[in-house]
């Protein structure tokens, strides 16, 4: 290492170029499957494989797998109830490409090939190439095809990745992730401003779309609210997350307003998984040990690396908790890069069930930039939020212990310039002083 350089690199050894496919004999034909879809890239140049059918006849078979695995950059794990079963994988390679991706830098992808026990072992803190909730055993041949196409691009990127980073020693930004018993506060974070019960206003209609997607008698899991200002959209994504309280449902909480999210696939997912409570196990797998610049977190390779990590592991924590809940607040305020993130990481996976058990709320003075007839029947669209009432006053009047008569109440309301949400909070805390005084 030059040490009088004014930037510093951070390589993977260069013997390491092969990528190593790891499997079980009973599980040929998905190995012969991977291997004629990757045999285009394999022709170009773009990336050298191995496999023990490669091993010749007369060979100490075992020194073969060895030297294989010594020179892998990366390495696919075919992941079945037999790859799982078998004991020189679970004694032999396993063991040998966990030491490599802790010391020497070896990416590990999976493929989740048939449905398995493999959240019980050390597989699950590894990326799959795919989503493994969608094993290819349980597909069609076209659908299968599909995500092999999708797997083999994976590979390619892994594979062909310059793992080359430059950084400044003074002002490196360590990507590991940190202890989950400790509050994470980074620099950009927007902490959530709480309001008490009776600032809130009660949308039963909105609301009772919301029960549907959480207690899942409703197929809609996305829902966009867009309205103008101060007509109680905050107000209603409170609503929303005492909903979630009430029921046990993770939920976080995002607000566009303020200093923005750079690298969103790194900061955004960051903060979503800490207010989740969700300790990123795909995530940290990349991360871990690994310095990078704001230019490093852009580069394409990353990006996608870490966006499939963070689907990864939140698609494990919704099946695990029965289901999260995202919220949105302030959109009018979301920079160009935190939607095309929110878009394509999140909002598309929903819609298209790739992401199942994950709920998003939106709320600002519009959508998320989408056609409307391509989300109708997967979103609840709501163009507006109704006015409140002179009687809903009167109920948060009493919330705060005050008795109002209709003449009252309507005074009140006209205070509130008309069921302005905003303005009627104002007024019950005001109501809610005055009763304290009277005490």
């Amino acid at each position: 290492m030059d040490t009088n350089s004014s930037t510093t690199s951070v390589r993977l050894p260069q013997q390491r170029t092969n990528v190593f496919i790891s499997y079980s004999h009973k599980d040929k034909r998905w190995l012969d499957q991977l291997h004629t879809m990757l045999k285009p890239i394999v022709r170009m140049g773009a990336i050298t494989i191995w496999d023990d059918t490669q091993i010749r006849s007369g060979t100490k078979w075992y020194d073969e797998i060895k030297k294989a695995l010594a020179s892998a950059r990366v390495a696919v794990l075919l992941v079945s109830p037999e790859f799982l079963a078998s004991d020189f994988i679970a004694k032999h390679e396993l063991p040998e490409l966990q030491k490599a991706a802790e010391q020497e830098g070896l990416i590990i992808l999976w493929v989740a090939v048939k449905p398995c026990m493999y959240k019980e072992t050390a597989i699950a803190d590894y990326q799959a190439a795919h989503n493994p909730n969608r094993p290819l055993s349980k597909l069609s041949s076209a659908k299968r095809d599909e995500e092999l196409v999708k797997i083999c691009e994976e590979i390619k990127r892994v594979a062909a990745f310059d793992r080359t980073f430059e950084f400044s020693p003074q002002k490196p930004i360590i990507l590991k992730w940190p202890d989950p018993s400790v509050p994470l506060e980074p620099a950009n974070s927007k902490p959530i401003q709480s309001v008490s019960t009776e600032e809130l206003v009660d949308f039963e209609k909105e609301q009772g779309s919301f029960r549907g997607m959480l207690d899942h008698s409703s197929e809609k899991r996305l829902m966009f609210v867009q309205a103008s200002g101060m007509c109680g959209k905050t107000s209603l994504l409170h609503m929303v997350r005492f909903h979630c309280e009430k029921k046990g449902t993770p939920w976080c909480w995002i607000d566009f307003r303020g200093q923005p999210y750079d690298n969103p696939h790194f900061t955004l997912a960051r903060v979503m998984c800490d207010q989740l409570g969700l300790s990123p196990r795909n995530l940290t797998q990349i991360l871990a040990g690994v310095s990078l610049t704001h230019d490093d977190l852009r580069q394409r390779y990353m990006k996608e690396s870490l966006n499939r990590a963070f689907l990864a592991d939140l698609g494990d924590f919704a099946e695990k908790k029965g289901g999260i809940v995202c919220l949105f607040d302030s959109f009018e305020d979301i920079r160009v890069e935190e939607e095309d993130w929110l878009l394509n990481t999140l909002l598309l996976p929903v819609k298209r069930d790739d992401l199942k058990g994950v709920m998003i709320v939106t709320a600002g003075r519009r959508w998320p930039k989408i056609e409307r007839a391509e989300w109708e029947e997967c979103a609840y669209l709501i163009d507006s939020l109704p006015p409140m009432s002179v009687e809903n006053l009167k109920i948060y009047a009493q919330k705060v212990g005050v008795t109002l008569t209709d003449e009252q109440a309507e005074f009140c309301w006209k205070v509130s310039r008309g069921g302005n949400p905003l303005f009627m909070g104002m007024v019950v805390k005001n109501l809610r002083g005055m009763a304290e005084v009277k005490l």
